[in-house]
């Protein structure tokens, strides 16, 4: 699967957010201060583990990802997970449509 990049509209949905994104400047906004945030906790990489891809039709796809969190030297010291609907819009590439964030978990 290639990479798949925002499309507006999108849904942003986790326990304390219900959010229709209109545009990108509301991308923007949702996870803008992110970065931060992680660095804060010590956690300055991470990477797509894509753990499942179910296609729906020729144009749709639910794909669950992990996201572990990673130090500067590597380790791994958490992770979260999501799931995404993506479509393949009709230039070809693959838009992100909607996103469920399932949350945190730490690892040993």
């Amino acid at each position: 699967m290639t990479e798949a990049t925002w499309a507006i509209p999108a849904l942003v949905l986790c326990d304390d957010v219900a959010l229709t994104v209109h545009d990108s400047g509301e991308l923007q906004e949702v996870f803008g201060g992110a970065k931060a945030q992680y660095n804060a906790r010590g956690i300055t990489d991470t990477r797509a583990d894509i753990l499942r891809v179910d296609w729906l039709t020729n144009r749709l796809a639910i794909v669950e990802v992990r996201w572990p969190y990673l130090t500067a030297d590597g380790h791994e010291v958490g992770e979260e997970t999501s799931t995404y609907v993506i479509r393949r819009e009709p230039d070809g590439r693959l838009a992100i449509r909607a996103s469920v964030m399932h949350g945190e978990a730490a690892t040993d």
